[in-house]
Parts: C-alpha cells; structure tokens; sequence
C-alpha cells in the first residue's frame, strides 16, 4: 500500500546469466482519474538510455537512479 503523498522506492532485480537486457519500463496507473501509462523507461542502447515521461502525480529523482 502507498500513501498519497508520501515518497515510495520501486526497484527492479533481474539476473540476466548470458542473456542482453533489451528494456526496462515502468507504467502508472491513477484509480481516481483512470489515468495511465509509461512514466519512466531504460533502454540501454538508446542514448540517453534514460527517459522520463511526465505524468501527473509521478516526481522522479535521476539522481537516485541506479542502473
């Protein structure tokens, strides 16, 4: 459960043994307004690998972005 208003952590593990990781991407979805979609994505061979999407409600810090 996520308390509005408060500050969450999403994170993401993945062991991909030999395997090249093509992307990461995550989504939102807002009950209240029905709004959705992709907030944020990591696709290594894009430069800059990556990208932020803005969505109402969503505040991103790249700084904290590890990858």
């Amino acid at each position: 459960m996520v308390v509005m208003g408060q500050p969450i952590w999403l994170n993401c593990s993945y062991d991909l043994e030999y395997e090249e990781l093509y992307s990461i991407k995550w989504y939102h979805w807002n009950a209240d307004s029905d709004a959705k979609g992709e907030f944020y994505r990591w696709i290594p061979k894009d430069f800059p690998p990556g990208q932020m999407f803005p969505m109402s409600g969503i505040h991103l810090d790249l700084i904290m972005t590890i990858l």
